[in-house]
């Protein structure tokens, strides 16, 4: 998560960092990097 909070930042430079985590925690919900949405 931590190096999508930098991507996010970097998309949007004027969004404070309670908005900045809310996206990075929408993104993290789908990402095929979060271990929930890998298959067995």
């Amino acid at each position: 998560m931590k190096s999508e909070l930098v991507k996010v930042k970097a998309e949007n430079p004027d969004v404070n960092h309670k908005d900045a985590f809310k996206l990075v925690a929408i993104r993290w919900k789908e990402s095929p990097e979060n271990p929930k949405n890998q298959t067995k």
